[in-house]
């Protein structure tokens, strides 16, 4: 199928982009079009104007700064893949990404993409939540930074404002010592996940879990705060056997049920990912 008509924009500054997404109110920004092309052509998506960012430069930095590691809208999957700067000081999120869908796929997909498009079957929501992300806005009225909790608001949903533009993500920087593991299931190499954890685990001194964040994708709307329900181990030992107790209690979560997967076996999948993220850190260690 092809796609309605659309009017095409290729502005070469950030300005130019706001301010047209400010008076075109069908309008939609194209990045890497991963996502959007495909919906316009199933007619799912019909935006009567195309605003093309790839033209505008500075959106392809890639930095760390101020303790977070901030990405630009440009930059795409295997950049982050590629990247020694992100193995350095988040190598889950680098093997994250290189495990993204096909190759021809991470070359063009954005993260910031990925992000503003709210699938819960993609990874990057779970890692935004997983590393506290911050969001930067713009719009002709200014710019605005929002934290993860109130970015993602549905499937398909965030905070962003029709006259807005994601022109950068940042993600918190593993902490020194910090061990991390994300784990995901599809059906084939390559597919829409069908659910996701990641953890973050960091010890004291005396071998006791100091910090222990907990997260889960692709079960529910948005990504699963999970960290509340293994608060008890702080202060203790790793211990497996003391962690699948805990986990009988994230079966209270309103469970997704689509073609891929129903709420049952999403439950299922869930504690056993749980369980590989947790010995994934446990041998880290």
């Amino acid at each position: 199928m092809k796609p309605p008509s659309f009017d095409y924009l290729a502005p070469t500054t950030v300005s130019e982009a706001v301010q047209a997404l400010a008076v075109r109110h069908g309008a939609r920004l194209l990045a890497g079009g991963q996502s959007l092309v495909p919906a316009m052509n199933l007619r799912l998506a019909r935006p009567d104007c195309l605003i093309d960012i790839n033209r505008i430069t500075g959106l392809c930095q890639l930095e760390v700064k101020e303790g977070y590691l901030r990405m630009g809208a440009r930059v795409t999957h295997h950049a982050v893949a590629c990247s020694t700067l992100v193995a350095g000081v988040s190598p889950v999120i680098a093997k994250t990404a290189a495990g993204i869908a096909h190759d021809a796929i991470r070359r063009r997909g954005t993260v910031c993409g990925s992000l503003a498009h709210a699938d819960p079957a993609a990874q990057w929501p779970l890692i935004a939540q997983l590393f506290a992300a911050q969001f930067d806005l713009q719009s002709v009225r200014g710019q605005r930074r929002v934290s993860v909790d109130g970015f993602f608001q549905g499937v398909y949903q965030t905070a962003i404002e029709p006259d807005e533009m994601l022109i950068q993500v940042g993600f918190q920087v593993s902490q020194p010592g910090e061990r991390s593991s994300v784990r995901w299931f599809s059906r084939r190499h390559g597919d829409f996940m069908i659910g996701a954890v990641g953890m973050r685990l960091s010890l004291s001194s005396d071998g006791r879990i100091d910090t222990l964040a907990v997260v889960g994708g692709g079960f529910e709307p948005q990504p699963s705060e999970l960290s509340m329900i293994f608060m008890p181990l702080r202060g203790h030992r790793p211990d497996r056997e003391a962690f699948q107790v805990l986990i009988e209690q994230a079966a209270k979560l309103e469970y997704l049920a689509d073609l891929r997967a129903s709420a049952y076996y999403r439950r299922a999948l869930l504690q056993r990912l749980l369980l590989q993220c947790f010995d994934d850190c446990g041998r880290a260690v």
